[in-house]
C-alpha cells in the first residue's frame, strides 16, 4: 500500500513538473483589436480625454460575470449572445487603447493594495485620477457594426456607477447609441 501511494505521488509530481502551469492555469483569451476600439470610444465619449491626468483602468476582466442585458438595450440578439459568451471567459487588458488619454493599467495586486484602505493609498498615488474604470469583454455582431460593453467607474468604497453601453460603427468609427444605467453606490 505504501509503495502504491509513493508511486502515485511521484506520478502526480512528474505530471505537474512535465506539464507545468498549463495543467493548472487557464489562460485568458486574447482580446481583439476591435474591442480596444470600442473601449477607446467609450472612454472618449463617456469620460472625455484627460488633460495629462492618468486614466486608471482595471487590468483584469472578471470571469463569469452575469450582466443583466436582456430587454435593457436595443441590441441585436447575435450581439447580446456574443457578449454573454465572451464574458463567460473573462480576460486581461493590455494597453492597446487608441484614446489620447494616458492609461495606467491596475493589476489585481495593486488594486488590493491601493483600494483596501478607504482608497487613501489610491488617491495618494494617483491624486488627479477620477477613480478606476472596469470593462467587460465586448460583444459584437457578426459584421462588427454593433457592440455591447459593460463599464463601471469606482471612485471609493461607496462611490461608483455601472452602465451597459450599446455602440454602432459607422464611417467615423464607434459611436454610443444607448447607455443603460445599472447601479450606483
Amino acid at each position: 500500500m505504501i509503495s502504491y501511494t509513493i508511486t502515485l505521488i511521484i506520478g502526480i509530481t512528474f505530471l505537474f513538473l512535465f506539464l507545468g502551469p498549463r495543467a493548472t492555469l487557464e489562460e485568458a483569451p486574447a482580446l481583439m483589436n476591435e474591442e480596444y476600439l470600442v473601449y477607446s470610444a467609450v472612454i472618449t465619449q463617456m469620460y472625455g480625454e484627460s488633460q495629462g491626468d492618468p486614466l486608471v483602468i482595471r487590468e483584469r476582466i472578471s470571469k463569469g460575470e452575469r450582466y443583466p442585458v436582456d430587454g435593457r438595450l436595443k441590441a441585436q440578439n447575435p450581439t447580446l449572445d456574443d457578449f454573454k459568451r465572451k464574458n463567460e471567459a473573462g480576460g486581461k487588458l493590455s494597453n492597446d487603447f487608441t484614446s489620447t488619454s494616458r492609461v495606467v493599467l491596475l493589476s489585481a495586486e495593486e488594486e488590493r493594495a491601493l483600494c483596501s484602505d478607504d482608497w487613501a493609498s489610491f488617491h495618494e498615488k494617483y491624486p488627479h485620477a477620477s477613480g478606476v474604470l472596469s470593462f467587460s469583454r465586448v460583444g459584437l455582431n457578426q459584421d462588427r457594426t454593433e457592440a455591447v460593453v459593460y463599464v463601471d467607474r469606482m471612485e471609493g468604497n461607496l462611490c461608483g456607477r455601472g452602465y451597459l453601453v450599446l455602440l454602432s460603427r459607422g464611417s467615423e468609427g464607434w459611436k454610443i447609441q444607448q447607455q443603460c444605467f445599472l447601479w450606483i453606490s
